[in-house]
């Protein structure tokens, strides 16, 4: 090939490449690098890492964790404790405590947490305890399991078996009957039942009255106003076991609810677990899955951006009761104000595509805006609302001048117009000459060579996200969102990872009844295509991974039959990081109805930090001394030290360094404790000097004086009349046993 000709290769490749690099990497907060029939869209980016059990007092758990959030601001961010009782058949939430807490998450942000939770005083046996993050609207953010813990309660209250309970709407035959996540849909008018089997375990009659509550979306929702359904007295004989129903009392907008049930005494104190009962009140609704805007400051003359997630009426989705409600045309508002209530953007006021409900939204800021207030609306032809959602931010990032602040969003995926342009206008020329010199095939395939391998090498950035969602084919069917997340983001060569998942049904937050989560493969040192999730109600399977076992069901191949498993999709499985250091990733496989997406997400393997400490002089050494140091480390972030014996010290100190001169240092043993610190954990090293006691002197007309004592010697006993005493004296010094002078 000629030089010529490499030249050009050469050309074209650069630019083409500065196009891509320009472009996706701001296509890639919508989508990230996937291959697939269908559609993957990242919609959040928060995780929980290094999730653990501090301590425990009988039922008092104290629970850390890191909440972290990657690209944009996420707002609403809900945590919760759920308690999980696993066995070979049924995954069971046997307590669930929602913290009040409600975190707007900065990018980049990470928060340390720490909190307490108490666990019902009657539990017994084991359970696993699982972290999770919700948003309001019920869309799972991060989960992570933070360990395994025994209770040995006083087994005294009335326990609803969930193995036991389903969901019947009054009215159809006998056999029909709807499992506790698969969110049937029902109208207003009908009537919804809860049936469960109920188990005294007091040791006397009680008498029991239903509360049921309804909340937005799930549990992490906002509690919402219902029909009042009655609900009646009941009582059970001490050990008895028997199965009631409860009326589901219906809330009064549609949308998708979740109704928990609780058992109260006379008193009105809880004698029973809670159980939840996921369903949807059928007509004309939308939901704003998640909302984000990618900074918490604009200054005008810039462009804000928001991510939406939004999804069409709660009673779309597969294997409804009846057909969806057609909401007809749907349009979308978006507004940005300042905390002073002034618009400080362009408005948004568009007809939505119900086929990109994931999206980002460019706004021009038209003027500073401080602590921003988004508001987004979804209505209907007609004027009127399906749903919105806003929030504040408060500005915490502010920059110091406009100039730097606009190179910064360019780097986090802004793009220059006029570099775009010329590089679109570069690219066109340098197509037109390789066509003029490739125009033999082998070198028009090589052609095509350069412009696939070109494209594939500018979409080589990996996805951090934690939520994704696989957009279905067909709009009849609801998309399938997943949550992933690995135990941490930093691993040592060689570590154990654990990738936890979680699925839903998108439109209403339904238990699907289709769902495949997966590791495909990792860059670890072993290969790994493992299921976290593989669901197929129509077939009747169910499988979620538990670590080294499984929870598998096999219920009846119809949906609509009793014997459909309770199922909670929280899954794990574990493999290994890989043996080198360096950035590397994990493939998530998810499927929807009829597509299926591959979503990279980064993880590092860092070794572990190293030092060294030496001294100067490494001795022994004689007291009074005086000694240098030096220490060093390796993949170390922060150090500090502590030095006992003659000079006693703490503190922090460089991560290298030295001292060229310490003392002067009495008799002992000076020992010195490095502590370092890095993205591979910790380490330590140790180095001592000995700092001896100096010898006493023997004196030669008798007794002894210690180092560094001096004595006055005369060289006779005595002299003649008129000499004076000094002129036979001499000081004689003890230096380490030795006597100077003669």
């Amino acid at each position: 090939m000629s030089k010529t000709k490499m030249l050009l290769i050469v050309v074209f490749a650069l630019v083409l490449g500065g196009i891509f690099s320009s472009s996706v990497s701001r296509a890639q907060e919508v989508m990230p690098e996937s291959v697939s029939l269908g559609e993957i869209v990242a919609v959040a980016d928060v995780n929980i890492f290094d999730s653990k059990i501090v301590s425990q007092e009988e039922n008092k758990i104290r629970i850390s964790f890191d909440l972290a959030n990657g690209e944009s601001v996420q707002p609403e961010v809900k945590y919760a404790v759920r308690l999980i009782r696993s066995s070979e058949t049924e995954q069971v939430v046997v307590d669930e405590k929602i913290y009040e807490e409600v975190l707007d998450l900065k990018n980049g942000e990470t928060l340390k947490k720490e909190i307490e939770y108490t666990a019902p005083a009657y539990l017994e046996g084991t359970f696993q305890l699982w972290l999770m993050a919700q948003n309001q609207s019920g869309l799972d953010l991060a989960l992570s399991n933070a360990g395994e813990i025994s209770l040995t309660g006083n087994n005294r209250y009335i326990e609803v078996i969930p193995e036991s309970c389903y969901l019947k709407v009054e009215g159809e035959a006998e056999d029909v009957k709807y499992s506790l996540f698969q969110g049937v849909d029902i109208k207003s008018e009908e009537k919804l039942l809860a049936v469960c089997e109920l188990a005294n375990h007091f040791a006397d009659p009680v008498e029991f009255t239903p509360v049921i509550k309804n909340y937005w979306r799930s549990t992490f929702g906002k509690t919402v106003e219902d029909d009042k359904a009655p609900q009646v007295s009941l009582g059970l004989a001490s050990g008895e076991k028997r199965s009631f129903y409860f009326v589901i009392p219906k809330a009064l907008t549609p949308q998708a609810y979740d109704a928990v049930l609780e058992l109260t005494d006379k008193q009105g104190k809880i004698i029973s677990n809670k159980l939840s009962f996921h369903y949807v009140l059928r007509g004309a609704s939308a939901t704003i899955q998640n909302l984000r805007l990618d900074k918490d400051y604009y200054q005008k003359g810039e462009t804000a951006r928001a991510s939406i997630y939004w999804t069409p009426a709660a009673d779309n989705f597969y294997g409804a009761r009846f057909a969806p409600t057609d909401n007809g045309k749907v349009f979308l508002e978006i507004a940005i104000k300042s905390a002073a209530g002034n618009l400080c953007t362009e408005k948004y006021d568009k007809e939505a595509d119900p086929g990109a409900r994931t999206s980002d939204y460019d706004l021009p800021v038209t003027s500073d805006c401080v602590d921003p207030r988004i508001i987004v609306s979804i209505k209907d032809g007609q004027g009127n609302i399906l749903d919105q959602k806003e929030y504040t931010l408060k500005s915490q990032s502010v920059p110091a001048g406009a100039g730097l602040e606009k190179e910064a969003v360019r780097e986090e995926g802004g793009y220059d117009p006029i570099f775009l342009y010329a590089s679109i206008l570069g690219a066109i020329l340098a197509i037109a000459l390789l066509a003029l010199v490739f125009r033999r095939r082998k070198s028009v395939s090589l052609f095509i060579f350069f412009i696939l391998g070109t494209a594939i090498f500018a979409h080589g950035n990996n996805a951090l996200a934690a939520t994704f969602v696989v957009q279905s084919i067909n709009y009849s069917h609801s998309d399938s969102v997943y949550t992933v997340n690995l135990n941490k983001s930093v691993f040592l060569p060689g570590e154990n990872i654990t990738a936890y998942g979680t699925g839903k049904g998108g439109v209403c937050d339904n238990g699907d009844i289709f769902q495949y989560l997966a590791v495909s493969s990792t860059d670890g040192t072993n290969s790994v295509s493992k299921p976290i999730i593989d669901i197929y109600a129509d077939l009747g399977h169910w499988f979620v991974a538990n670590g080294t076992q499984s929870v598998q069901c096999t219920g009846s191949s119809s949906r609509f039959s009793h014997q459909i498993c309770n199922y909670i999709t929280n899954g794990y499985i574990n493999f290994t990081a890989s043996g080198t250091g360096g950035n590397h990733r994990v493939i998530f496989l998810g499927k929807g109805w009829g597509s299926h997406a591959y979503l990279p997400v980064r993880y590092s393997t860092v070794p572990p930090p190293t030092c060294s400490i030496s001294f100067n002089p490494p001795g022994p050494l004689t007291a009074p001394a005086n000694v240098g140091d030096s220490w060093s480390s390796t993949n170390a972030t922060s150090a500090s030290a502590v030095c006992t014996g003659p000079l006693n010290w703490s503190g922090t100190i460089p991560v290298s360094g030295s001292n060229a001169n310490i003392g002067p240092l009495n008799a002992g043993t000076e020992t010195c404790t490095m502590t370092v610190r890095g993205p591979g954990g910790t380490g330590t090293c140790r180095r001592s000097v000995v700092i001896t006691s100096a010898a006493a002197c023997a004196l030669p007309w008798g007794g002894t004086i210690a180092s560094g004592s001096s004595v006055t010697a005369y060289r006779l006993p005595s002299v003649a009349c008129g000499s004076v005493c000094s002129s036979v004296s001499q000081t004689r010094t003890c230096t380490n046993g030795t006597l100077s002078g003669t």
